[in-house]
């Protein structure tokens, strides 16, 4: 059951926590560090400061509306050229190297104010032990926009970093250290707690709870592969979130990724990439498809809603995809969320009956009522780490963004409205840069992998207008789903296809057509049909045409039908009129044609339709001839019920 629009204070409220803010390219080159091949000399220490983590722990045991929060970043400067132990290795390499240590930190990330290398030029980040190796991390890292750099977190306390580049280098590196995060939390073990309790499952064997986490890989995953493509995880200055990559109507593969406002990520922001388990339960899950930098675009308060866009080069082997969205108010039938709770492998969670609406308040760092969809989760639930992650409805298109939902109960989510992102007014020039005025986009897939799925049937949401004049211009617009593939569109028991004569998809939530002339006045219904079957229907309302219009051909061609149409009251006597000169007299205060000629077509029909053919030969080219339609209401035909049509004027050309 859809559930109704309400409005509630949820002071209580707490956020599935979102992600980072900035990401500069995590692409990592083939290569290996100098100190794995060669006896260094020792590299010089810097100390980092441990921040208080007893009182970090105690701020965490509060809910708060936020980021899964990690780590905190510890300032420092430590410019790896300057401060690092120098050397030429025998393969004509120069080399410089520092220790970094943060004693009682899980992890260490990495923050660069500046990443300028020469050609050959790498870094490596490692411990002393060679265990973990991250690199090699070239100049085409550098976040283009601002010259900056992350590396995301780095196991242990204790880190050396390397950098090295060809003896004949004409320059030498600049690459700066601005800041240390510090893991106080241990973000690996988060991950792998949820892990944990999802692959255990409860006590005696029994079924999972509701709210427990489902690998996307998983069956309940199977019928999204695209969607699974577009999903990543976001890291920035120690905290997690969830995000999507969204496609334009330009189709052009550009790199907007579409997340909470209060995940707050901008410049350093690393995105993670097919971060999910290749099976059910499974422990394999890759880390090293990142990429890292992104320009804050837009963001929405009332929306919680966030637009990036990354600025390093996806590489096509992450086989990204990009996300189509709906930004319709009508209530998804169907809810489908992908998220990183824990900032961990990818997860799906189903709302198989759709969401309401909902107006909830979150404090903290948002403080505003935001207009949300409301979803109850029955496969699946969210968690700190899995906000800024999209809803998506039943064609499988992003509806908007996940904010919160309420501490006791994780199988209740709050998707901040991509419908109230786009009152924005920098949101629709960034997604609909072709201003087509789209309610909705399909996804964008730049590589030949897997088929989307089978279409689903059509709904209807809207139609506009409601009616119409029996005769005469009237484009209807139809708004619902799934019309991409729509075949037919049905009026009474008219059929108008596409293509070639009967109405235009203009984008997967709308079609306009040019309804048929009616038979009768009144009430008929529209349907749109495609492959997977008939929508239910609409209705369209056929009224009096008002006032009487005519309509005629603009060109007399020698030898042809020439044909005249009109539309008025039903059942009305009709005189057709023409004349050689425009010149007219008032009746009833209308222009009346002085006419040459007359002839008697009888009555209009129960639809207020009339039309007259003529064949048309042996007239001069050229001349021009004026045409009226006359109607007066039967019986008495009197004068006072004379209606006069508009007057159609026609040349006639290739005659004598």
């Amino acid at each position: 059951m859809i559930r109704a629009p309400r409005l509630v204070d949820l002071a209580f409220v707490v956020a599935a926590f979102a992600a980072t803010d900035s990401v500069s390219a995590q692409v990592r080159h083939p290569g290996a560090p100098q100190g794995s091949q060669y006896p260094l000399v020792p590299a010089p220490e810097f100390d980092v400061p441990a921040p208080d983590v007893a009182y970090l722990r105690h701020q965490d045991l509060t809910p708060r509306i936020g980021p899964l929060r990690f780590g905190v970043v510890i300032p420092m400067y430590v410019d790896l050229t300057s401060d690092g132990a120098y050397e030429v290795t025998p393969d004509d390499r120069v080399v410089f190297r520092v220790k970094v240590k943060a004693s009682g930190a899980h992890s260490l990330g990495f923050e660069f104010s500046r990443f300028e290398l020469p050609r050959g030029g790498q870094l490596y980040v490692y411990d002393e032990r060679l265990k973990n190796v991250f690199g090699a991390y070239e100049a085409d890292n550098e976040i283009p926009t601002t010259g900056e750099f992350v590396i995301e977190p780095f196991p242990g306390d204790t880190a050396i970093l390397e950098y090295s580049q060809p003896l004949a280098a004409t320059s030498v590196g600049n690459i700066v250290i601005r800041a240390v995060i510090y893991d106080y939390r241990n973000v690996f073990e988060l991950e792998r707690q949820l892990d944990e309790r999802e692959s255990s499952g409860p006590p005696s064997g029994g079924p999972k709870a509701a709210c427990d986490t489902i690998d996307v890989n998983c069956p309940e995953g199977d019928p999204f592969p695209n969607q699974k493509r577009a999903v990543v995880r976001t890291a920035f200055e120690g905290t997690l979130c969830s995000a999507t990559l969204i496609n334009n109507t330009a189709n052009d593969g550009t790199p907007y990724v579409y997340t909470a406002q209060h995940c707050g990520q901008g410049t350093t922001t690393v995105f993670r990439f097919n971060y999910q388990n290749s099976g059910c339960n499974t422990d394999d899950a890759p880390t090293g498809q990142t990429v890292s930098g992104a320009t804050f675009l837009v963001g929405g308060t009332y929306s919680d809603n966030r637009l990036l866009r990354i600025e390093a080069a996806i590489p096509s082997s992450y086989n990204p995809y990009f996300a189509g969205w709906n930004r319709q108010s009508t209530n998804p039938t169907f809810g489908m969320g992908m998220h990183h709770p824990s900032g961990g492998p990818k997860k799906i969670s189903i709302d198989g009956n759709g969401g309401g609406q909902i107006s909830a308040f979150f404090g903290d760092n948002i403080n505003a009522y935001v207009e949300c969809w409301d979803i109850h989760f029955q496969n699946g639930g969210a968690y700190p780490g899995s906000s800024g992650s999209p809803l998506f409805d039943e064609n499988n298109l992003v509806r908007g963004a996940l904010t919160g939902g309420p501490f006791y109960n994780e199988c209740i989510e709050y998707y901040g409205r991509l419908q109230y992102f786009w009152t924005n007014s920098l949101v629709p020039p960034l997604l609909d840069p072709l201003d087509l005025g789209s309610l909705c986009c399909d996804g964008f897939d730049p590589t030949t992998a897997p088929p989307p799925p089978p279409p689903k049937a059509p709904k209807i949401t809207s139609i506009s207008p409601t009616s119409v004049e029996a005769f005469g211009e009237k484009l209807v617009t139809l708004t619902g789903t799934g019309f991409s593939s729509a075949t037919i569109v049905t009026v009474g028991t008219k059929q108008l296809t596409n293509p070639p004569d009967g109405f235009q998809i203009i984008d997967p939530c709308t079609i306009k057509f040019d309804p048929p002339n009616p038979i009768a006045l009144g009430e008929v219904d529209v349907t749109v049909t495609n492959s997977a079957g008939t929508s239910a229907p609409i209705t369209l309302t056929y009224k009096v045409t008002e006032p009487l219009e005519m309509d005629g051909p603009p060109l007399l061609i020698d030898g042809s039908i020439a044909k005249w149409s009109w539309g008025g009251a039903p059942d009305q006597v009709t005189l057709f009129n023409y004349s050689l000169t425009p010149n007219t007299l008032m009746l009833n205060g209308q222009e009346f044609l002085i006419y040459l000629g007359s002839f008697a077509v009888g009555k209009t029909n129960a639809a207020g339709l009339g039309s007259l053919t003529v064949p048309i030969s042996g007239v001069p080219n050229g001349t021009v001839i004026f045409t009226q339609v006359l109607t007066v209401d039967p019986p008495a035909y009197s004068i006072a019920t004379v209606k006069l049509s508009n007057i159609v004027k026609s040349k006639a050309t290739g005659g004598l």
